[in-house]
């Protein structure tokens, strides 16, 4: 329903420590940032067998701003411009990588990664001057920056191996499409049946072929 709030559940069913890259719209949900679901993204942990919910975009420590249903136009990904993901929520779940030695630094790179690391985190991104949603998408749902929620995080240390061990897509879509597309019965079954080529639910057979009178004769 437009203006709606909705928030996202994730329950880890393994006796392991995971981590999740979750993306809606097409954007990381704790950074903000385009997502391609890979391992160096920001994610969520999950103690074994923990369940969690989460509730909208991390804006800080502390505090969320809501998810809610909106059109594309009025999307969060939409304000920055990025419509190549709108109306699916994708999430990556990885598991933790085996610990190993870390190797020691070589006298040549000794100080400068470091360095590197702490010039890059010093600049400002300037975010794109927001698009107009492409002309086939203005009718489609987006995911709103609803209002501030208390939600209270910690960082923890967790290292990701490289592939995801699973991958889920969701797409969302306004009833009114559901309806019109058929994966909704809108109108309490008063439409046509229209009977499914490859699922014939009426038990029919396979009827003779053509001229089988013909054929039957001739072996006759």
């Amino acid at each position: 329903m437009h203006d709606s709030n909705y928030s996202i559940r994730i329950h880890n069913r393994s006796d392991q420590r995971i981590g999740v890259v979750i993306a809606v719209d097409g954007r990381n949900i704790i950074s903000g940032e385009r997502s391609d679901l890979h391992p160096n993204e920001r994610m969520y942990v999950l103690e074994p067998y923990q369940q969690e919910t989460y509730e909208g975009w991390r804006t800080g420590r502390n505090r969320v701003n809501r998810f809610y249903f909106t059109d594309a136009g009025e999307s969060y990904a939409g304000a920055w411009g990025d419509y190549s993901a709108i109306g699916v929520i994708a999430v990556a779940a990885f598991r933790e990588a085996a610990p190993y030695p870390s190797p020691q630094p070589q006298p040549w790179s000794e100080g400068r990664h470091d360095q590197r690391r702490g010039s890059e985190s010093n600049r400002q991104s300037t975010p794109p001057a927001a698009a107009d949603a492409p002309r086939n998408l203005r009718a489609a749902p987006g995911t709103g920056y609803g209002e501030k929620e208390w939600s209270p995080s910690r960082r923890v240390e967790f290292e990701s191996e490289q592939r995801p061990f699973a991958q889920f897509f969701l797409k969302y879509a306004w009833r009114d499409t559901l309806c019109r597309q058929g994966i909704i019965d809108c109108d309490h079954n008063r439409r046509p049946y229209s009977r499914n080529r490859f699922w014939d639910e009426n038990d029919r057979y396979a009827p003779p072929p053509p001229h089988y009178d013909r054929y039957d004769a001739e072996q006759r």
